[in-house]
């Protein structure tokens, strides 16, 4: 019984993992983006 608990527990994890997973990644990669654009633009208005 007990490893069976294990078992499901594991599985939905396993299940949340790959659900949230590629939403951090895309959090992740947003925040790069923004925080690329913030340099790039204050470098850009600094050399102009």
């Amino acid at each position: 019984m007990n490893n069976e608990k294990e078992d499901w527990a594991l599985e939905q994890d396993l299940k949340y993992n790959r659900l949230t997973a590629p939403f951090e990644w895309h959090y992740v990669s947003c925040f790069c983006a923004i925080y690329a654009g913030l340099l790039w633009g204050r470098s850009f208005r600094t050399t102009r």
